[in-house]
């Protein structure tokens, strides 16, 4: 789950700073992504990098 906050968060400042998305956009944005990742108790380093990813991906379509 941390490295989807980060991916999602990265995205989304990325988005913001090219003027796609107003700052207040950032942290729903990011929760939406949150809620829908599928959460992995201990996840292996391929997993997490899968993720990153993936939020990053959903952090823009979004």
């Amino acid at each position: 789950m941390p490295a989807v906050l980060n991916a999602a968060n990265e995205a989304s400042v990325d988005r913001f700073l090219a003027k796609k998305i107003n700052f207040l956009t950032i942290p729903k944005i990011v929760e939406k992504v949150m809620q829908r990742h599928a959460r992995i108790a201990s996840p292996n380093l391929n997993q997490i990098m899968c993720a990153d990813a993936w939020a990053r991906e959903e952090a823009m379509r979004l």
